[in-house]
């Protein structure tokens, strides 16, 4: 949708825009992470710290490209401070279009019971009709998976379209993290290799 306003709005091909919107959204996501950084109480130095680090990550070069990495990674962070600041409805906003994006972001929903729970203690937090505006985002969440989902069947007749092109055409199936990480060890591929090894020598540092 960003791509093809973009494309309406100025002169840009499909691939130029793709590519001027995944950079902005980066540029736009760096500057949330550093705000939140911030509300953490960290020092503006341990902020740009953590901008760089992931910019530093093995596979950061994806957000520069024309895929959904950086819309995600914008959209994370927006639903995550704005939740932090108290402006539930923004963080809502954010939140379906996260999971619109990619499914991972459902996941989110353990960071928002973390909070909820820390704010107001697991008798608060059961107690969810004195707080209802703190559940928005949760609620919302799930919204634009489905929304995702709907819009998939009603173009292909298939609302998992996405678990079905990359199963029939990459040949990438649901499995155990282990048995993907010994795949990549047992390839053969130098850079599959030295890639999955990097990877894991950035997580453990």
């Amino acid at each position: 949708i960003l791509v093809k306003a973009l494309m309406v709005a100025t002169a840009l091909t499909a691939p130029w825009a793709a590519l001027a919107v995944a950079n902005l959204l980066l540029l736009g996501a760096l500057l949330l992470v550093y705000e939140y950084a911030i509300t953490l109480g960290w020092s503006p130095r341990d902020a740009i710290l953590t901008t760089a680090f992931i910019l530093l990550a093995p596979q950061a070069y994806m957000f520069s490209t024309a895929y959904s990495e950086s819309t995600f990674l914008f959209f994370l962070a927006a639903a995550m401070l704005a939740f932090r600041k108290e402006r539930f409805v923004l963080s809502a906003a954010a939140c379906a279009i996260l999971s619109a994006t990619r499914p991972p972001g459902l996941l989110l929903a353990v960071f928002f019971l973390q909070q909820i729970v820390q704010r107001y203690g697991w008798n608060g937090a059961c107690r969810f009709w004195r707080q209802p505006a703190v559940y928005l985002p949760l609620a919302a969440l799930p919204l634009g998976l489905f929304g995702y989902m709907w819009f998939a069947y009603a173009q292909t007749g298939d609302a998992f379209i996405h678990s079905t092109v990359v199963s029939h055409g990459w040949g990438y199936v649901p499995d155990w993290p282990w048995r993907n990480a010994l795949a990549h060890l047992a390839s053969g591929d130098p850079a599959r290799i030295f890639l999955f090894t990097l990877s894991g020598v950035y997580a453990w540092c």
